[in-house]
C-alpha cells in the first residue's frame, strides 16, 4: 500500500479523486423464487469473524387459494451473505395452529443468535358484529372483510443457533389472542453481560431471559396501551416501543429503564391523517404503522411513518415519509420533515422500515409509485417500486436509490381475481436487515411472471447493498483482487455500473485510484465480530498524508 500512495502522490492524484458515501448496490435477485405468493417481510443478519454473514429473511406466504385459512410463514437462511448469497427456503412451522402470518425476526448481537416467528392461529371466523364471534371475542375488519379476533391462537418463535447453524424447533411464546407482533434483542437495561428477546404484539410485551426457549416467556404479557407495538433495545438496555396511542393520529414512544417492568409514554408527533388508503391509488390497504430505531452507539433514536404532506380533500393527496429524532431518549423530538425524493406530479411513498448499523447510518426501505403514470389516486392497479435511501449524516441529508428494475402491478398480489373487484393485499409491511458494512432489504415483486396477468405470484426480492468503498466485487468486506478484476471488466462502461466508485457516470482511472486506497479490509463499526484495528496504512490512505512520513 505505502508504494501505492507513493505513487498517487508524486502524480498529484492523491485526495483529488476520493469520495465517500456511494454505496454499491448489486442487482435485484428472488430469494425465493417458487410458486407460492409471498409478500410482508422481516429480516436480520449477524456478522462473523471471516466476513461471512447469516443472514434470515421471513414473509407471508399463501400455500392455497383461500387468503385466509393458506396462509403460511416462508423463511430462508443464508450463511455467507456476500454478494451472490445462496438461500435455504422452506416453511416455519408452529407447534399448533394451522394458519400462520405476521412474520418477525432479530439478532442478539452479544450471542450472535437468530430468530424467526409471527402470528400462529385458526382459519379465522367471519362476522358481521360482535354478536356473530364466540364469548370475549370481538368482530375486527381485515381488507374489509370482519374476522373474529381470537382466530389467532399466540405467539410462536423459532432459534437458529450460531454454532450448528440449524434452526431449533418453533415454541410457543404465547397463547391467547394475538396480533401484529415484532421481537427485539439485546442486554437488559444495565446489564451489558445479558440477553433478553422481547416480543410485543396486540396483547403486550413478553420476554424471555433463556434465548426464547420453551417455559421461559413471561407472563402475563405487560400492557404497553397502544397498537401496532414495534420494540428496539439502546446501547445500554434501553427499551423502547413505537405505538400508535389507540385511534387517534399521536405518535408515542414508551421508554423502560428497567427491562420492560415499567414503562413512560412519550409523545413524538402527531400525524396529519389517519387514513391513507384512499390516497394512494390501488384497492389494497395503507396501514397507519410507525416505525423506529436506536443507533447502537450513542442512542439517538429516529422515527419515520407515511403521512399526506398536504391534507386537503378532493384530488390526489401526496403521502410522503416523514422522519423525526430524539437525542435525549425520547424526551424532545424534531420537527417532521419529508425526506424522500420525488416525481412531479409527485407519487406516493409509503410502507417505510428503518435501520441503524453500527456506524450511525440510517437506512430506509419503501414502497414508491413514482414511476407510474398517471399519477391518479382513483385507479384501481397502482405501479409499485421499491426504493432505499440512508444518511451518513443522523438524516440531515439523504442519498435514494431505486431497488426494483421493474414496479410491481399491485393487483398482481397472488389471491384469486374475484367480481366485482376485490381488495388487493400487497402486505403490511416491508423489513431490512443490517450488518457491518452491508445491507439487505427484503420486498415482494413478480419480476419473474408473464405482466398483466392477475392474480400473479410474488416472491421475495432482495439486493444486496454494500456500503465499503471499492468493495464493488463480492461485498466480501475486502478490497482485493475480485474486486480489481470487476473494475477492469466495467472499464469504460457508462452508468449504472457497481464500480463506478466516485458516480461520475463512468468507469475509469478515478475509481481504479480509489480502490487502490480502499484496498485491504473495510473499516468495521465497534464491537463488530469483524473490526480490526485500522492500520497506519489505512489511516494515511483515508488522510492521502505522505506515505515516508515515520512520525503519525
Amino acid at each position: 500500500m505505502r508504494a501505492w500512495l507513493s505513487v498517487l502522490t508524486t502524480l498529484g492524484l492523491c485526495g483529488s479523486t476520493y469520495s465517500q458515501g456511494v454505496p454499491v448496490i448489486f442487482p435485484w435477485v428472488p430469494v425465493n423464487d417458487d410458486t407460492l405468493p409471498s409478500l410482508e417481510t422481516s429480516a436480520a443478519a449477524s456478522d462473523h469473524d471471516d466476513n461471512s454473514l447469516t443472514v434470515i429473511a421471513a414473509w407471508n406466504t399463501l400455500v392455497g387459494p383461500d387468503s385466509q385459512a393458506d396462509q403460511r410463514i416462508g423463511y430462508a437462511v443464508s450463511f455467507d451473505g456476500f454478494a451472490t448469497p445462496q438461500w435455504t427456503v422452506a416453511l416455519l412451522p408452529a407447534p399448533i395452529g394451522l394458519r400462520q402470518f405476521d412474520p418477525m425476526t432479530a439478532f442478539d448481537k452479544r450471542t450472535g443468535n437468530l430468530w424467526v416467528g409471527g402470528i400462529t392461529g385458526t382459519p379465522a371466523s367471519s362476522c358481521q358484529s360482535d354478536a356473530d364471534c364466540p364469548p370475549g371475542e370481538t368482530c375486527v375488519l381485515f381488507q374489509g372483510i370482519g374476522f373474529c379476533t381470537t382466530s389467532a391462537k399466540g405467539v410462536y418463535v423459532a432459534r437458529l443457533d450460531p454454532i450448528t447453524g440449524i434452526l431449533q424447533p418453533s415454541v410457543m411464546a404465547y397463547t391467547g389472542a394475538a396480533d401484529k407482533a415484532w421481537m427485539a434483542a439485546g442486554p437488559k437495561y444495565g446489564e451489558p453481560g445479558t440477553t433478553r428477546l422481547y416480543v410485543a404484539f396486540s396483547g403486550g410485551l413478553i420476554w424471555s431471559d433463556q434465548l426464547g426457549d420453551a417455559g421461559t416467556w413471561s407472563f402475563p404479557p405487560v400492557s404497553l396501551d397502544g397498537i401496532v407495538p414495534l420494540p428496539r433495545i439502546g446501547p445500554n438496555g434501553e427499551l423502547y416501543v413505537v405505538t400508535k396511542a389507540g385511534g387517534d393520529l399521536q405518535i408515542e414512544v414508551r421508554r423502560s429503564l428497567d427491562s420492560g417492568a415499567n414503562f413512560t409514554s412519550l409523545a413524538v408527533a402527531s400525524r396529519n391523517q389517519l387514513n391513507v388508503d384512499d390516497m394512494v391509488a390501488g384497492t389494497f390497504i395503507v396501514p397507519t404503522f410507525t416505525y423506529l430505531a436506536v443507533d447502537p452507539i450513542v442512542g439517538t433514536l429516529y422515527v419515520v411513518h407515511h403521512d399526506i404532506s398536504n391534507p386537503t380533500p378532493g384530488g390526489n393527496d401526496n403521502v410522503d415519509i416523514f422522519f423525526t429524532k430524539s437525542d435525549d431518549m425520547g424526551k424532545s423530538w424534531t420537527t417532521p420533515v419529508v425526506i424522500n425524493f420525488d416525481s412531479s406530479p409527485p407519487g406516493d411513498q409509503f410502507f417505510p422500515w428503518i435501520e441503524v448499523d453500527g456506524f450511525g447510518r440510517i437506512h430506509i426501505l419503501f414502497f414508491d409509485t413514482r414511476n407510474m403514470q398517471p399519477q391518479d389516486d382513483s385507479l384501481e392497479v397502482a405501479l409499485i417500486d421499491a426504493y432505499y435511501m440512508f444518511s451518513d449524516d443522523g438524516g440531515s441529508n439523504w442519498t435514494e436509490f431505486r431497488l426494483s428494475e421493474q414496479p410491481w402491478e399491485s393487483d398482481h398480489d397472488g389471491t384469486p381475481p374475484q367480481q366485482p373487484k376485490s381488495i388487493d393485499f400487497i402486505g403490511d409491511y416491508l423489513g431490512m436487515a443490517v450488518a457491518g458494512n452491508r445491507v439487505y432489504p427484503m420486498y415482494p415483486n413478480d419480476a419473474s411472471k408473464p405482466p398483466n396477468t392477475p392474480p400473479g405470484d410474488p416472491d421475495i426480492y432482495t439486493n444486496v447493498i454494500c456500503h465499503c468503498l471499492g468493495d464493488c466485487g463480492n461485498c466480501d468486506e475486502v478490497v482485493g483482487i475480485v474486486d480489481f478484476l470487476d473494475l477492469l471488466s466495467q472499464w469504460g462502461q457508462p452508468a449504472p455500473q457497481r464500480c463506478d466508485l466516485d458516480a461520475d457516470g463512468i468507469v475509469g482511472i478515478n475509481d481504479f485510484l480509489d480502490l487502490l486506497i480502499e484496498w485491504g479490509p473495510c473499516d468495521q463499526p465497534p464491537g463488530s465480530a469483524m473490526a480490526v484495528p485500522p492500520t497506519l496504512e489505512k489511516e494515511r490512505a483515508d488522510s492521502c498524508l505522505d506515505p515516508a512520513d515515520e512520525s503519525l
